[in-house]
């Protein structure tokens, strides 16, 4: 996932802001210390809307980098 972040000209922290997380829970899910099929459904689509992606799109990109 930081790979696809990197792409984006929001930093990682700027997402964690405006989602509303905990400081370390992105970097959790970047680092695949926590499962993105057990992200909450709110949270998903408000992260798809922050990085200006269809939710099916970001969720097959991430799944792609995380079996990388």
């Amino acid at each position: 996932m930081i790979k696809l972040y990197q792409e984006q000209k929001m930093t990682l922290s700027k997402i964690q802001e405006e989602l509303g997380i905990a400081h370390y829970t992105l970097y959790k899910y970047a680092n695949k210390l926590l499962n993105i099929e057990n992200m909450g459904v709110g949270t998903f689509f408000a992260l798809s809307d922050l990085v200006g992606e269809e939710p099916k799109e970001l969720y097959q990109k991430i799944k792609e980098y995380l079996n990388n």
